[in-house]
């Protein structure tokens, strides 16, 4: 069974399999077997972020390497995402932790639309629901809209620390997934899951801190099991 769920493929050149068997190193990516499967995602990611990289040099890729390097961090970061989810799934959940409502601050409705029309484009494009807390024009890459609300929380929104990080969670899970409306589906159900409507249950107990709260719910979420994925900070650009 392949384990390695990162999508994104520049250049047509995907994230090499992670073939999960049995024995004493039961994970293996091109003839290498591995302990872990931290260790075998990430080697994963390094030989695709190779590839494209080589791609890149020799011109058959447009737009440099550095679109290489920044695919290898999403890489990486979707599967400590995962790592998190197998963790949480270990444990067992006999504190049940409850995620309180989130607060914006003085904003409201971060979710993400992926509409056609926008702007004049001839293409679906995404745009924050809310232009009047985030009033920001569309865009192809969910990274720019994302990223530009998870700024506005910290400023002027003022959101709470669990906002922010469950929106940085939110945002780099978007960023990781295909450029549709997948991705703002994702972007949408982690902010959900952990906001004003929602509660999550049967969270690990030794969540306690309001970042960890955040993460921990990301997790719930990606995992099919409550209304509770995680992180890097997406800048607007």
């Amino acid at each position: 069974m392949n384990v390695q769920s990162f999508t994104g493929a520049l250049g047509g050149i995907s994230a090499k399999p992670v073939i999960s068997a049995s024995g004493s190193r039961p994970f293996s990516v091109n003839g290498d077997t591995f302990v872990g499967s931290g260790a075998a995602l990430g080697r994963s990611c390094d030989i695709q972020h190779n590839a494209c990289a080589s791609a890149a040099n020799d011109g058959s890729l447009s737009g440099g390497v550095g679109q290489c390097d920044e695919q290898n961090n999403q890489c990486h970061a979707f599967n400590q995402v995962s790592a998190k989810l197998r963790a949480l799934k270990m444990r067992s959940p006999r504190a049940a932790v409850e995620a309180r409502a989130l607060n914006l601050g003085s904003c409201s409705n971060p979710t993400i639309l992926f509409e056609a029309g926008l702007d004049g484009r001839n293409t679906d494009a995404f745009i924050a629901a809310n232009q009047k807390d985030f009033n920001h024009g569309s865009a192809l890459n969910i990274a720019v809209i994302a990223g530009f609300i998870c700024q506005r929380l910290g400023s002027p929104c003022d959101a709470d620390a669990a906002a922010k990080s469950l929106c940085s969670s939110a945002s780099a899970a978007a960023v990781a997934t295909s450029q549709n409306q997948a991705a703002a589906d994702v972007f949408n159900s982690i902010i959900n899951g952990g906001g004003a409507q929602a509660t999550a249950a049967a969270v690990a107990p030794a969540v306690t801190t309001a970042p960890d709260l955040a993460t921990a719910a990301t997790s719930a979420i990606l995992a099919g099991q409550t209304q509770v994925v995680v992180s890097t900070i997406v800048s607007c650009s």
